[in-house]
């Protein structure tokens, strides 16, 4: 990066302080996006086998089940 970084300069595309303050704002960015991210809270613990593959499959539907009979098992005691 450091490289290429210094290519653009001399060719005139992007100077080092353009650089540093794209730099920075992508920083402010990614760190609102996070934050706002975080803001929302985990995610429930059935939605883990969500999204793990295109198509849930027999392993997938069968660690949901589990999991969803040991944690009804743990709320009635």
């Amino acid at each position: 990066m450091l490289r290429f970084g210094a290519w653009l300069d001399t060719q005139n595309i992007l100077t080092a302080e353009a650089q540093t303050a794209t730099r920075r704002r992508i920083d402010e960015e990614v760190c609102a996006a996070i934050a706002a991210e975080e803001a929302t809270g985990p995610p429930s613990m059935a939605s883990l086998f969500d999204d793990v593959l295109a198509e849930p499959n027999w392993l997938i539907n069968e660690q949901r089940a589990d999991y969803l009979r040991v944690r009804k098992r743990r709320n009635s005691q």
